[in-house]
């Protein structure tokens, strides 16, 4: 009697092999050609053989499990992608203290620049205060001196008349 069995038989061995690969790469978000890729080498099998064997074979017997992998895969993606938006907002919020001391760094350009400003006219207004000083002290030595004369004439002119 001739057994039907083929010398490429897949062994209970081997179907584990695949099946934990292909879900694998389900779960982990991979392609299935991936995971046939990786399970041919393991295998000493071509990637469509073990394409085959899934598609044919396996997959129809773990239904249940491809569904959990998808369940687990999106689990994954979503957990990503918050890691994602949280390490976009730590950016974000990175950006906006540099920002803030960009502006504190202009707010003191800017304060110093005044402040220069001010000094200068600080100086300007303190000379013309002496040029005035200067002026009044003139003028009222120019006035004594007139009063002086004033009196000068006053008392020449009673004299002569």
């Amino acid at each position: 009697m001739l057994k039907n069995s083929r010398q490429d038989a897949w062994t209970s061995e081997e179907d584990l092999i695949l099946q934990r690969i292909v879900l694998s790469h389900i779960q982990s978000g991979y392609t299935q050609m991936s995971a046939f890729a990786l399970a041919s080498d393991k295998l000493n099998r071509t990637p469509a053989a073990c394409g085959f064997r899934w598609n044919a074979f396996l997959r129809k017997q773990l239904i249940d499990e491809v569904k959990e992998a998808k369940k687990q895969r999106m689990k994954h993606s979503e957990k990503e992608e918050l890691d994602i938006i949280h390490h976009i907002i730590e950016q974000l919020k990175q950006l906006k203290n540099a920002d803030r001391e960009i502006s504190r760094v202009q707010a003191y350009d800017d304060l110093h620049e005044e402040n220069i400003a001010l000094r200068n006219k600080i100086s300007h207004y303190e000379e013309s205060w002496a040029k005035m000083h200067d002026i009044w002290a003139k003028t009222y030595s120019l006035l004594e001196q007139k009063e002086m004369l004033d009196c000068i004439i006053k008392l020449a002119t009673k004299k002569v008349f």
